[in-house]
């Protein structure tokens, strides 16, 4: 006994040694946890016991042990269950896809950016074509639930993965496990991810953590599911993988917004400054958005316009027209040559001719020819112009969020950003919108053929209502808006949701027909607001934005040239392959810098995890030698394109 007690000793040190160092969020958990039983303000449910050599929990309050006294029989089994098979436990991080002779040959051909094929099909098709995988290298793995823990050293030693996933929604079920795993001893021949105690939120953060760590190894990622810990982790997690930016908006729409809108900075337009500050206007903004609540009440709309500055989203236009609504404001983000269907269904446009248009320098020129004045840009993921005022979020209605923001507004009101699903009819947007439908009201299982990003449904919190369904595409930009907007807003500044959709956390909910008018001149406003705005823009870029520019230039070349000389090493490794490739192309501080870089991001996430897994199960240097042809190939084909975009803008100014 005194042997056992040394050694969970040990561990329990170990340990908290080892989390206090490297994982400060779940060493203060566990120290909040220590204090609260000791304050006697949380009552222990669990006893660790060691019987006849196996550790095991015992529950008094229901007289049951976690591994029914047969802890190592629980071991062998859930180490028999861990393979590298890909028929079970197993999660695709990539889209599938098929092509033939004909099609590789165009794509391979294609030196531009309207499809993300031309870019990734010839690299897909080669590591598809020329493996068959019956078990794969396990880059990662996931544990969800912990228990003691006594499986995931035992399992960790047979696969070997590079990083763990460790999640555990019981705390004090997780401190027992530190007595009996030495996570520290654990961490020295994996990377640990911890998600413990976690709410919503800041699982889906950790998830996020995991997967853009080396995120060359999400091809395949394998995992247990202990039987005692719930599957809602489960489900969130996919949901994570399946909704990563780069899977939403692909890296050559990434490249076409970033390259597209460079000609506005030598032509006349007027692009935002950051300097605007418009906090002293003294009436609500009311933010009109195309969910289902927009309809519901839109009499109360027409009867109370007078009492705000009324923005509203470019898909609603068609309906508020319909509604004789006078729009002071429309904003725009889409960067498709589609989204002009949201301004063509508009009967007589010259109806918003007075409206400023706040719109993104990414909108189609088939927009933007549209209207001869009060048109004003935002860049959106760039960095051209150093004084601009930058705005970057999921969709148009989180961005107008964050645009009134940005602008100082004091009082804001929402309606119609639902985000969420009608709960009678399952409808997600007002009848004019373009995407239109009514989605089923029942939750979607986790199953890689039937989750879809638009039209999926799973419960989250609801603004009125307890819960409401939502889709992976409208989560997105719930999370964002969760994550980010919140450490944006001004102290002064307060945001009313009016809408019965999801819950905002930014927003106070508030009933419709609590509204109090202020009965303000309106139209006085409304000249102050369009006045700060022109005295706040700009067209040119400066010397120094010309010369940055020049800079992100030689930056591009530098990559090219770099891949270009790139040569195999000896002997080969995969994992710094890999690494060295992404360290050239998207290296962690230039992606603050160049918008080069984030292109490549997005495409080394897209594509990398292909050739990593096909590099893993191979021994052939001529499969090796032709996959780094082809890639490479198709990197400075990518770099080419941005090269001859830029110097044929900026030889066009000169």
């Amino acid at each position: 006994m005194e042997d056992i007690n040394a050694i969970i000793t040990n561990n329990f040190n170990d340990n908290i040694q080892y989390i206090q160092q490297h994982h400060k969020e779940l060493f203060s958990k566990l120290s909040e946890y220590d204090a609260a039983v000791s304050n006697g303000h949380y009552k222990e449910r669990y006893e660790l016991v060691y019987e006849n050599g196996n550790f095991d929990v015992f529950e008094p309050s229901t007289q049951k042990y976690l591994y029914n006294k047969k802890t190592n029989n629980h071991i062998e089994l859930s180490l028999k269950s861990a393979n590298k098979k890909i028929d079970n436990n197993i999660f695709e991080g990539f889209i599938r896809n098929s092509f033939n002779n004909e099609d590789i040959a165009f794509y391979r051909k294609e030196k531009n950016l309207k499809s993300h094929l031309n870019f990734s099909a010839e690299i897909i098709n080669y590591t598809q074509k020329n493996t068959v995988i019956k078990e794969i290298a396990i880059g990662k793995y996931i544990f969800f639930g912990v228990g003691l823990g006594l499986h995931i050293a035992p399992i960790s030693a047979k696969l070997e993965p590079s990083i763990l996933f460790i999640i555990e929604d019981d705390l004090e079920l997780f401190r027992l496990s530190l007595f009996c795993l030495n996570y520290a001893n654990l961490s020295k021949s994996t990377d640990i991810i911890f998600s413990v105690f976690d709410e919503k939120e800041s699982f889906m953060q950790s998830c996020e953590s995991f997967l853009n760590k080396h995120f060359y190894l999400n091809h395949y990622i394998k995992h247990f599911d202990l039987l005692s810990h719930s599957h809602e982790k489960s489900e969130l997690f996919y949901l994570a993988l399946t909704n990563q930016p780069h899977l939403r908006f692909l890296f050559n729409d990434t490249a076409s917004t970033y390259l597209k809108p460079l000609k506005h900075f030598f032509d006349q337009s007027n692009i935002v400054q950051n300097t605007i500050d418009i906090s002293t206007l003294e009436i609500p903004f009311l933010l009109l958005c195309s969910g289902p609540s927009l309809q519901k009440n839109i009499k109360w709309i027409k009867n109370n316009q007078h009492n705000f500055i009324i923005v509203a989203v470019s898909s609603a236009l068609s309906y508020l027209k319909k509604n004789e609504i006078k729009i002071d404001i429309i904003t725009h983000l889409d960067p498709f040559d589609a989204s002009i269907n949201s301004f063509t269904r508009v009967n007589q446009l010259n109806y918003f001719d007075r409206a400023l248009k706040l719109f993104s320098i990414t909108s189609p020129d088939k927009i933007l020819k549209l209207f001869k004045k009060n048109l004003f840009l935002f860049e959106v993921g760039t960095s051209y112009q150093k004084n601009s005022l930058k705005l970057s979020a999921p969709c148009v209605g989180s961005w107008s969020l964050l645009m009134l923001l940005a602008l100082q507004i004091k009082e804001i009101y929402i309606l119609g950003l639902d985000l969420a699903l009608d709960t009678e009819t399952g409808k997600n947007h007002i009848d004019d919108h373009q995407d239109n439908q009514n989605i089923s009201l029942t939750p979607t299982k986790e199953d890689d053929s039937t989750l879809k990003y638009k039209e999926s449904s799973f419960l989250t919190s609801g603004n009125f209502q307890e819960m409401v369904y939502t889709t992976p595409h409208f989560y997105s930009s719930i999370e964002i808006i969760n994550r980010y907007f919140t450490k944006i807003k001004k102290d002064f500044q307060n945001i009313y949701n009016l809408g019965d959709g999801a819950l905002l956390d930014i927003a106070k909910p508030r009933p419709i027909d609590t509204f109090i008018p202020t009965n303000q001149s309106k139209e006085n406003i409304f000249h102050r607001l369009e006045k700060s705005i022109k005295n706040n823009s700009q067209s040119r870029l400066s010397s120094q934005d010309i010369e940055e520019l020049f800079q992100k230039l030689k930056h591009a070349k530098n990559i090219k040239e770099q891949i270009l000389s790139f040569t195999l090493q000896t002997p080969f490794n995969p994992e710094s392959y890999m690494q060295s490739i992404i360290d050239i192309v998207a290296n962690k501080e230039d992606l603050f810098i160049y918008e080069i870089s984030r292109i490549y991001e997005d495409y080394m996430k897209y594509t990398a995890h292909y050739i990593y897994q096909f590099l893993t199960s191979i021994n052939d240097q001529k499969k090796i030698q032709d996959i780094d042809n082809i890639f490479r190939y198709n990197i400075t084909k990518l770099a080419d394109i941005y090269i001859e975009t830029v110097e044929t803008i900026v030889k066009k100014d000169s």
